[in-house]
C-alpha cells in the first residue's frame, strides 16, 4: 500500500550504516605462531620448552667460549661436531667458534643453514622448525634481523623487515584466509601507514594504524560500494568523516562509536537532504528536511520521525490536517495518494491506524483494522486474478496473514487454519480444487511439515510425518490395494527402517531405499517360511537363512528369490580357527548345490 515517505528517504528503513563496520573484525593482535627465538616472547613458549628439554640454552646456537679442540690460529677450517645436548654442526670454524657457512641441527629437529659469525647465526640463512615454520633472510646474533621471508604451515606468510626477531619496518603479511596487510610494522604490530585487504569480506582500508588497529586518518571501501574517509579510533569510526553509499547518498559530519552521531548533513540520491542533529545514525533533535518535490518539514525529530511542534507541507496538494502529536496528525481523516490509493478512517501520527477502508487502483480492497499504516488485526482482503475473485478473511499482522484465517482461491482451492508471515503455518486443512486431495495436519512456512494425514484422489491414505511438503520421517501409508507400509520415509519414498505388508499377508521388514529393500531384512510368508538375510529389490539375494515352521534352517546364497547354493555349518574347536576366540565356533566349511530344498 502507499505510505508517506519517511523523513530519512528510505521509507521506514534505517539509514544504511550497518552494512559494514570494519572495526568489528580486527586483524589478529598477536601472531599465530612464534616468530622469534627470545625468552621474552610469549608466542615462543612451546619452542622454548622444546629447546630446554633438548638441553640447548634458549636463544644460544653454540657455546660462546672457544673450543680448544678447534683453535686454528686465525685460520678457517671445516669440521663437524656433535654437541653433548644432541645438537650438531657441520661447517667452517674460526678460532674455535662456528664462522662462515654452516649447517646447524637441533635435537628437536630444527635446522639452520647459512652464515655464522663468531659462534652466532649472523648474515643470510634459512631456519626451519619442526612445526613447519620457516624463515629465510638476514640474521644478527641468533635473531631474525633485517629483510626476510617467514612462512607458516597454515599458509600464512610475512615478507619484509624484522628487528630482534619481530616484524619491524616495512613488510607484507598474508593470512591463510587471504587477508593481506602491506605497510609499516613496529615491534611486531601494524603501526603507521598501511593497507589492509579483507579477502572474506572484500573491504580495503588505507591509512594510519596503531597497535594493530586503525587509528588516525584513513579510508575504507566496502565491496557494496560504500566508502568512508575520515578519522578512526581503535578500529572504529570516531570524529569527523564522510560516508558515501553506492546509490549516491552521502553524509558529512560527526561520528561516534562507528555510528553517525552529532551534527551533520545527509544527502539522498533523489536530491532530498537533512541538516541537523543525528543520534545512532538516525535523525534526532532539531533539523530541517527538504524533499526534492518541495515538501518540507522543519521541527523536532526522534528516531528519524517527526515529533513535537512543526510544519509539514506537500506541494502535490495532499494535505494532512490536525494536531501533530508525537509523529504526526491524529484522528479521523481521509488520505489520498497521487497513485490513486485511498484511505478513509482513523489516522494516528500521520499514519493509518485502528479501523478503516483502503482501496488500491487495481481493485484490491481491504476492510478492517490497521496499526502503524499496516493491516493489523481482523480484516478481509479481496483481489482478483485471471480466474476470478480471491478472498482472505481472518487475522493480519504487519500487512501479512498471521494467525487464524480462511483463504479461498478463485480456482476453488481452499485453506482453513493458521498462518505465519503470510504462509500456511501451524494446524490447517488444505483442499485441492474439487477436493481431489485433502491434507489435514501441520504446516511450516507454506509447506506440509509435521504430523498430518494426506488422502489422495487415487485412494491412498498416508498418516505420519511430513517435511518440506514431502512424506518424511515415520508414517504409515495404505494403498487402495490394501498393501501397507509402516516405517521411515524420505522425499515421499520408503527410505530407512520399515515394514511392508502385502494384501496377501507376506511381510518384509528391513532397510528400504527409494521404495525397495535392497540391503538386509526379514521376510515372512503366509506358509510359515521366514527368510533373514540379504535382499535386492525386495527379493532374497545374497547370503541368508531360510527357516520353515518346524525350525529347519537352510543357510545359503540366493539369487533374486531362488536358492543358488546351500552352505553347510560345522562346529570346530577354537584352535583350528582363532585361538583368541571362544572354545567352539560355528563356521561354514563346505557347500553343495540345492536339490530338494524348499524355495520361497
Amino acid at each position: 500500500m502507499a505510505t508517506v515517505a519517511r523523513a530519512d528517504g528510505y521509507n521506514g528503513t534505517r539509514l544504511p550504516l550497518r552494512e559494514a563496520r570494519p572495526g568489528r573484525q580486527q586483524v589478529p593482535s598477536r601472531l599465530p605462531d612464534e616468530h622469534v627465538n627470545r625468552k621474552d616472547n610469549t608466542l615462543n613458549i612451546e619452542h622454548f620448552i622444546s629447546e630446554k628439554r633438548s638441553g640447548l640454552d634458549h636463544g644460544v646456537v653454540t657455546p660462546r667460549k672457544p673450543d680448544s679442540d678447534k683453535l686454528t690460529a686465525n685460520r678457517v677450517v671445516k669440521d663437524q661436531r656433535i654437541f653433548s645436548n644432541g645438537n650438531s654442526y657441520v661447517g667452517t670454524w674460526l678460532n674455535g667458534r662456528m664462522h662462515g657457512e654452516g649447517h646447524y641441527i637441533w635435537s628437536d629437529g630444527s635446522e639452520y643453514f647459512g652464515e655464522f659469525h663468531e659462534g652466532y647465526m649472523w648474515g643470510n640463512g634459512k631456519k626451519t622448525w619442526p612445526t613447519g615454520r620457516t624463515y629465510d633472510g638476514e640474521w644478527r646474533k641468533d635473531q631474525m634481523w633485517g629483510d626476510g621471508k617467514m612462512t607458516w604451515p597454515s599458509g600464512e606468510e610475512y615478507i619484509g623487515t624484522l628487528k630482534k626477531g619481530v616484524f619491524h619496518g616495512k613488510g607484507t603479511r598474508t593470512w591463510p584466509n587471504g587477508d593481506r596487510y602491506a605497510g609499516n610494522f613496529k615491534h611486531g604490530m601494524q603501526e603507521g601507514e598501511g593497507i589492509f585487504e579483507s579477502a572474506e569480506e572484500g573491504w580495503v582500508y588505507s591509512g594510519q594504524w596503531l597497535q594493530n588497529r586503525m587509528n588516525g586518518r584513513g579510508k575504507v571501501k566496502w565491496p557494496n560500494g560504500i566508502e568512508y574517509d575520515g578519522e578512526w579510533k581503535d578500529g572504529i569510526r570516531e570524529g569527523k568523516g564522510k560516508l558515501t553509499w553506492a546509490d549516491g547518498s552521502c553524509y558529512k559530519g560527526d561520528f561516534q562509536h562507528n555510528c553517525i552521531e552529532g551534527k551533520g548533513k545527509k544527502t539522498l540520491p533523489d536530491g532530498s537532504w537533512f541538516e541537523g542533529q543525528f543520534h545512532d545514525s538516525e535523525l534526532e533533535g532539531r533539523g530541517t528536511f527538504h524533499w526534492p518535490d518541495g515538501t518540507e518539514f522543519e521541527g523536532l525529530w526522534h528516531n528519524s520521525e517527526i515529533v513535537g511542534p512543526g510544519c509539514h507541507r506537500f506541494p502535490n496538494g495532499t494535505m494532512i490536517t490536525g494536531v501533530f502529536e508525537n509523529h504526526g496528525a491524529t484522528g479521523e481523516g481521509t488520505k489520498k495518494w497521487a497513485n490513486g490509493c485511498t484511505y478513509t478512517g482513523t489516522l494516528l501520527n500521520n499514519s493509518i491506524h485502528k479501523y478503516g477502508v483502503f482501496q488500491w487502483p487495481d481493485g484490491r480492497r481491504y476492510i478492517g483494522q490497521f496499526q502503524d499504516e499496516m493491516m493489523h488485526g481482523e480484516g478481509m482482503l479481496c483481489w482478483t486474478d485471471d480466474f476470478g475473485v480471491c478472498r482472505y478473511k481472518g487475522s493480519f499482522e504487519h500487512n501479512v496473514f498471521q494467525g487464524h484465517g480462511v483463504l479461498e482461491w478463485s480456482v476453488k482451492a481452499r485453506y482453513v487454519g493458521e498462518f505465519f508471515n503470510g504462509l500456511y503455518h501451524g494446524e490447517g486443512t488444505f483442499e485441492w480444487p474439487d477436493k481431489a486431495n485433502i491434507y489435514r495436519g501441520q504446516w511450516q512456512f507454506g509447506e506440509m511439515s509435521g504430523q498430518g494425514t494426506l488422502t489422495t484422489s487415487c485412494g491412498s491414505i498416508y498418516s505420519g510425518e511430513f517435511h518440506a511438503g514431502n512424506m518424511e520421517g515415520r508414517g504409515t501409508i495404505t494403498f487402495i490395494t490394501n498393501d501397507q507400509y509402516t516405517g521411515e520415509f524420505k522425499d515421499s519414498l520408503f527410505n530407512g527402517l520399515g515394514c511392508y505388508t502385502w494384501s496377501s499377508g507376506v511381510t518384509l521388514t528391513g532397510v528400504f531405499e527409494n521404495n525397495v529393500c535392497s540391503k538386509v531384512g526379514k521376510k515372512t510368508y503366509t506358509n510359515g517360511l521366514m527368510y533373514v538375510g540379504e535382499l535386492l529389490e525386495d527379493q532374497e539375494h545374497g547370503r541368508g537363512v531360510l527357516t520353515d515352521p518346524s525350525g529347519t534352517r537352510v543357510v545359503g546364497v540366493w539369487n533374486k528369490g531362488r536358492l543358488e547354493e546351500e552352505l553347510i555349518e560345522m562346529i570346530v574347536s577354537a584352535a583350528e580357527v582363532d585361538p583368541r576366540g571362544p572354545s567352539e565356533q560355528r563356521v561354514f566349511v563346505a557347500s553343495r548345490r540345492p536339490d530338494a530344498i524348499p524355495q520361497t
